[in-house]
């Protein structure tokens, strides 16, 4: 990495007066984490991909970067007549990318529904059907647009492409003239559903208060020493990917966002980005902890975070073996 003396992590100052801010919520934590870390413009938030040759290549984003992203998302969301308080479909790959809609959909008062993308279409239409989402944005709409087909009068008002939020072109939009929207305690932030591949899928609601106060503690226990690195490979449609990133961005803790948790995609990143912790479903630590231990990427991990199902003793005592 070349950016390891740079730090983004938030002084316990500004960690601290996180803690009492009556107005900060699961709507609004990155506006406030871009206004109060003094490092707003060191690198935060990872991505990555593989060169020609087979390289890992991180990509990342400043706090302040990462907000022009969620207004440049805002901006189409708010063109296309998407309103506080209106229900979206997020059809996304794991990664970042569903973060960012998440993000501008928040900024905007709307309501994300994020959305398991391995979902069967029929399904799929069911639950949104159920939540009321007036429109979706999906990696691929063949499917969806085939199921719609069968019941036209449930079709929400557009079906849109992921690649065409990415390619808008912001630079003449607007935005609401209150933005980003103030939320109250109580507003919906988000709607998460239980499994979408094991039955019809149930719809859970994050507010903006509720699903902040039970975090406030991580601003002063999380560990956040200054070199601290968190990999996280939650599904970031999950509650548990939500809460992670919620609670890097506020603490300011460089993070890479991983949208594969097979090994042999999460090992060569784990030895190109050197986390120090690493925050996952159980699934990418039974095959970290199978055959040989990936002791190169692993090198300064101190700490292993497990939420979905539980993690296996062996696993475990396995893992904790490696890094720091």
């Amino acid at each position: 990495m070349t950016d390891t003396l740079t730090t983004s992590i938030a002084p316990l100052s500004v960690r601290e007066q996180f803690m009492a801010e009556p107005d900060l919520g699961a709507g609004n934590f990155l506006q406030y984490a871009m206004e109060n870390n003094p490092h707003r413009d060191a690198p935060f938030v990872y991505t990555h991909s593989v060169d020609h040759r087979g390289a890992v290549v991180l990509r990342s984003l400043s706090l302040v970067e990462l907000a022009a992203e969620r207004d440049r998302y805002a901006k189409w969301y708010w063109s296309n007549g998407v309103r506080e308080g209106e229900p979206v479909a997020v059809v996304v790959a794991e990664g970042l990318e569903p973060l960012l809609h998440y993000l501008a959909l928040t900024a905007l008062g709307a309501i994300p529904a994020m959305v398991n993308d391995a979902m069967r279409p029929d399904v799929m239409v069911r639950y949104l059907d159920h939540v009321g989402v007036v429109g979706v944005v999906a990696d691929d709409t063949t499917r969806l647009a085939a199921a719609y087909r069968t019941n036209p009068q449930r079709r929400p008002r557009f079906l849109a492409l992921t690649a065409e939020v990415r390619a808008f072109d912001a630079t003449s939009a607007s935005l609401p003239e209150v933005y980003p929207y103030r939320h109250a305690p109580d507003d919906v932030c988000a709607l998460i559903h239980s499994s979408g591949t094991t039955g019809i899928p149930k719809s859970t609601m994050l507010a903006h208060r509720q699903f902040w106060d039970g975090k406030q503690p991580r601003m002063v226990r999380f560990p956040a020493r200054p070199d601290d690195r968190l990999m996280s490979l939650m599904p970031h449609t999950h509650a548990g990917g939500l809460s992670y990133f919620l609670t890097a961005t506020l603490l300011g803790l460089p993070t890479v966002v991983m949208g594969d948790w097979r090994r042999s995609v999460v090992e060569p990143v784990m030895e190109a980005f050197q986390p120090t912790m690493v925050a996952s479903f159980p699934r990418t630590f039974v095959e970290l902890a199978t055959g040989d231990l990936p002791v190169a990427g692993a090198a300064k991990v101190h700490s292993w975070f497990n939420t979905g199902d539980s993690a296996h003793y062996g696993h475990i005592r396995r893992l904790v073996t490696l890094g720091e």
